[in-house]
């Protein structure tokens, strides 16, 4: 099972003094790689239990900010967050991405930005949004673009990564990042399979470029990184 055990990981209220359990977000994937067939390419929404508290709800609402919700990923994500009355859920998209969003516009707030974005331009697309968490799986996902155009994937992958984990750092947001079990040679698998401990081996361009990405995310130790088989 992968989970996000940061120290704000994102989180959806339980009623006090309810054990902590999780929740299937996403169905599961298929891989090559050795693993449980329970949990193989499975992302899970951490429920947490809050202390009682006459300043809060029962139900927090959260502020959710996506990015590639019109990818093979994300387009489920976003739909299964949209579905939650709890969450407002805001869709960071590109200028130059026209794929349609399965999201209906009256769940979601759509921010879209310019094609070469800087750290200014992130904060000013973004406004006063209230922003509590930031589900970030948008990528340059694929390989052969990757190696045709390193320099776009650094931007795309790396640059975009680092930007969004100082916004969300210093607006006191928590980030998770969706990664890739490729970052690892699958060559030298192990049997019993690749877990977190196991130092990352990448063998192409868009494996460095999500490697990096994962760095970039964890610069701030409350952050959090998802490796994701599909």
């Amino acid at each position: 099972m992968v989970e996000a055990t940061r120290s704000q990981p994102l989180i959806r209220a339980s009623k006090p003094h309810t054990a902590k359990h999780t929740r299937a977000l996403l169905p599961s994937g298929t891989s090559s790689r050795n693993r449980s067939e329970a949990t193989r390419g499975t992302v899970f929404l951490i429920e947490h239990q809050f202390p009682p508290s006459p300043e809060r709800d029962t139900v927090l609402q959260m502020h959710i900010l996506m990015t590639g919700a019109s990818g093979f990923l994300g387009s489920v994500c976003a739909e299964l967050l949209a579905q939650q009355t709890d969450i407002h859920l805001y869709i960071l998209r590109s200028g130059e991405r026209t794929a349609e969003l399965l999201v209906p516009k009256e769940r979601a707030t759509t921010f879209v930005a310019p094609s070469s974005l800087s750290a200014d331009d992130l904060a000013v697309t973004l406004g006063r949004a209230p922003i509590s968490h930031i589900l970030h799986v948008g990528a340059l996902a694929s390989p052969e673009a990757c190696e045709q155009d390193p320099q776009r994937a650094h931007s795309s992958n790396v640059t975009f990564t680092e930007m969004l984990s100082s916004y969300a750092s210093a607006r006191g947001a928590h980030l998770t990042t969706i990664s890739t079990d490729l970052v690892f040679d699958g060559a030298t698998a192990p049997s019993s399979g690749f877990c977190e401990k196991d130092p990352p081996c990448p063998r192409s361009v868009y494996s460095n470029s999500k490697l990096a990405a994962e760095k970039a995310t964890l610069s701030d130790s409350s952050h959090a990184v998802v490796r994701v088989a599909l």
